[in-house]
């Protein structure tokens, strides 16, 4: 007898014949009908263990895991985000942590995959350190794993192997300690920051003092936390007149102290040219900080302070320049200095020192 086949089913799988899922990761896919993530159909069967399925889209009758015939076995220890759409996986049993429509469960990957932007957005996957698919796996004993993760690091990392593709190299109970001066990579600032949960406090171990800390690209700061520098001598980050340094989206609340940024030069993925070390959305303040020897090719030579609330206590912005407004700082938000000082900055249009936008946009 045909099997009537949905209409553009399985957005990251579609499976008619065998598959078998180990520690993968499956996220950031869509479908117009049935199975976002994954759909098994017909006579197909599909066996998993080990595995993160979830943040897929679908019209609502199974985003995650969709069975519509076929044979899905339980090998265990998977979290399927939102499980409605299989009834073989079960929440608590087998080690498995399975959600509802109503109630899913977020695996807090590092940066989610854009959905308004598919197919070109990858986002980021590897797993914050707060994420609850860490340690969380199978025994990895003939599994076939190897000694490493998608991303070249150790495949086993503390207690148990994590669920999914990729392994974190950080215990949730370390303190979060720059170690070195390296654009990205373990114990990176960017590292720390990506794997970084709402509430953490960065620091920066004192075996690198004096050394400068060199970015390639931006570091966006998208989630709450504390930054805390060894003071404005010690605690260096230099965009290298490529990148801008910071970027703190809408929403975030983030303390910076005890740093000098400088070699930024607005470079970023938002409204590049603005914002030479910093732009701000969000809440920043700034306490004991440099901000020096930066530009950007249209305003907020230092900082663009755009719609958010910028509080600078016991700060210098210092020898930065615009091409158009702000030479030092560029305002449209709201920004409270005290103890502080601008000096020293350039424009070739208005606001050598800064510049304020009451109109907002």
């Amino acid at each position: 007898m045909a099997i009537p086949l949905p209409l553009a089913p399985g957005g990251g799988i579609y499976n008619f014949g065998t598959v078998t899922l180990t520690n993968s990761t499956v996220s950031g896919n869509s479908a117009s009908n049935y199975g976002g993530g994954i759909l098994n159909i017909g006579s197909a069967t599909m066996t998993l263990t080990n595995n993160v399925v979830a943040k897929n889209n679908d019209n609502g009758s199974g985003p995650d895991i969709r069975k519509f015939s076929g044979i899905i076995t339980d090998g265990g220890h998977n979290l399927i985000g939102d499980g409605t759409g299989q009834t073989t996986i079960v929440n608590g049993t087998n080690g498995n942590q399975v959600g509802t429509t109503a109630m899913p469960i977020d695996p807090l990957f590092v940066t989610d995959v854009d959905m308004m932007s598919l197919p070109n957005s990858t986002g980021d996957l590897r797993l914050r350190i707060c994420s609850p698919v860490i340690d969380a796996g199978k025994d990895t004993m003939g599994l076939n794993l190897g000694l490493i993760d998608l991303a070249g690091e150790q495949r086993v990392f503390g207690t148990a192997v994590d669920i999914g593709a990729y392994e974190t190299q950080q215990s949730s109970t370390e303190p979060l300690i720059v170690m070195n001066t390296d654009d990205d990579g373990p114990m990176s600032l960017r590292y720390l920051v990506d794997i970084a949960c709402a509430g953490d406090t960065i620091t920066f171990d004192s075996g690198i003092d004096g050394d400068t800390i060199k970015l390639i690209t931006e570091i966006s700061l998208d989630t709450k936390l504390v930054i805390l520098g060894n003071n404005t001598t010690n605690t260096i980050i230099d965009g290298m007149n490529t990148s801008r340094i910071f970027y703190i989206p809408a929403g975030d609340t983030v303390s910076i102290s005890g740093i000098k940024m400088q070699g930024g030069n607005g470079s970023g993925a938002i409204v590049s040219g603005t914002g030479g070390a910093i732009r701000n959305r969000g809440s920043l303040t700034l306490t004991n900080t440099t901000v020096n020897g930066n530009s950007a090719s249209n305003s907020g030579g230092g900082i663009f302070n755009s719609t958010g609330t910028l509080t600078m206590t016991n700060t210098t912005v210092n020898g930065n320049s615009a091409s158009n407004s702000g030479g030092g700082i560029y305002n449209r938000g709201t920004l409270t200095l005290t103890n502080s000082t601008v000096s020293g900055n350039t424009t070739t249009n208005f606001g050598g020192g800064s510049s304020t936008q009451v109109q907002q946009p």
